[in-house]
């Protein structure tokens, strides 16, 4: 909002909108909206950007879900990685402002095996007694938050699968789907067989050699 007086008057004091200033015709709950931006400059209006989807949702924003951390380029990403049980291996999740407490729920695919386990920090090291998780075995694994020390929680969010592997096995490190005996760079998820080659780039993306 560029009339905003709480601002420094720059270009970016024009690149957010709050909602709740929206007295005439409000944003409405509940209703998915496709939403576009255009810049205007010197009086001229640009063009119209991609569509964005958003949903008004005022309980979901307090209570939110959150994920295992799908960012690749995060050093604690988690989501479509392999993993080996009982070392110090980790599985994080996206954290969430203001969440004390995060549950993890690993469901074995192809079983009825589910292990629940909470914690306070977002990180959780793959390192228990009681129902342990198999080498060999791939899950599906959900996050959930609590802001009260565990007495409530938020639902939980979208899945990502964690596969476990024996210990000394060939790992995916970063997430591309080919692991460790067979990917010449498994911390770079642009690299790994069959990649088209990107000439000058320094890469051996395709790992011919």
């Amino acid at each position: 909002n560029p009339s905003d007086p709480t601002k420094p008057a720059t270009p970016w004091r024009a690149t957010y909108l709050r909602l709740q200033s929206m007295v005439t015709l409000p944003v409405p709950q509940g209703i998915l909206l496709n939403v576009q931006v255009r810049a205007r400059a010197n009086g001229v209006n640009g063009n119209f950007g991609p569509v964005c989807r958003m949903i008004v949702d005022d309980g979901a924003a307090a209570c939110p879900t959150t994920t295992l951390i799908q960012d690749t380029n995060n050093p604690f990403f988690s989501c479509g990685v392999s993993r080996v049980f009982g070392a110090g291996d980790v599985i994080a999740a996206q954290p969430v402002p203001g969440a004390n407490r995060y549950r993890f729920r690993f469901e074995q695919i192809g079983d009825a095996f589910v292990r629940v386990i909470a914690k306070p920090s977002y990180a959780l090291i793959l390192n228990w007694s009681t129902l342990p998780l198999t080498p060999g075995a791939d899950y599906n694994v959900f996050v959930q938050v609590s802001f009260d020390g565990g007495a409530n929680y938020c639902p939980y969010g979208a899945p990502c699968v964690v596969s476990i592997i024996n210990p000394g096995g060939p790992s995916d490190n970063d997430g591309d789907g080919y692991t460790s005996d067979v990917d010449c760079d498994d911390d770079n998820d642009t690299v790994f067989p069959g990649n088209p080659e990107i000439c000058g780039d320094g890469l051996d993306n395709n790992c011919d050699g």
